[in-house]
């Protein structure tokens, strides 16, 4: 592995140890407090930080498959950005009517981690584009959401919370099986 691909991973395993709420927006609160902030007593503090995290990586996914989306020459890789982008916005409209129900507010973008490695490829084009995004948000992000949404739905309170991570656990796989596929054609 590479310098490059080292500290990518690095930076993904920040994300991957929960210090996604320590993004923050104007006046010193992360969206993750801000979320909480205006939190009524529907979701337990627990139920509120998946809820929080899940958006975010929702977010973050949107984001990186509208810039794949304009970097990518790789028809292949396109069609997955563009199946993330919709997939992935589908999930995030969904996590909206919970929260919206709930009478709570989403995180307005990615945490800083997803930002940082979105910057980081944001830079680069062509094949090498293509083989970070697929390995940083295809691979290592998804297999993050896995983790996060197997969490969700394990020990989440809020019954709605739990079946929304149950129904993207089989798409949140399928999309890490397409990005294990694309990536290992294109080392």
């Amino acid at each position: 592995m590479n310098k490059r691909h080292r500290a990518s991973a690095l930076l993904l395993s920040v994300l991957l140890l929960g210090l996604s709420g320590c993004a923050t927006q104007g006046g010193g609160q992360t969206e993750h407090q801000r979320a909480v902030a205006v939190a009524s007593k529907a979701m337990s503090q627990s139920d509120l930080r998946l809820l929080a995290d899940l958006a975010q990586t929702n977010i973050a996914e949107i984001q990186t498959g509208q810039l794949a989306l304009t970097r990518t020459q790789d028809a292949q890789v396109k069609a997955f950005a563009q199946a993330i982008v919709d997939e992935h916005g589908k999930a995030l409209q969904q996590l909206q009517a919970l929260a919206t129900s709930a009478g709570l507010l989403l995180p307005e973008g990615a945490d800083l981690v997803h930002r940082a490695v979105a910057a980081e490829i944001s830079e680069l084009s062509g094949p090498e584009f293509d083989r970070r995004y697929l390995y940083l948000f295809g691979i290592a992000d998804h297999k993050s959401l896995l983790g996060l949404l197997d969490q969700t739905a394990r020990t989440a309170a809020n019954p709605a919370l739990r079946s929304y991570a149950q129904a993207w656990l089989p798409i949140t796989m399928r999309h890490l099986e397409r990005a294990q596929q694309l990536s290992a054609t294109r080392q």
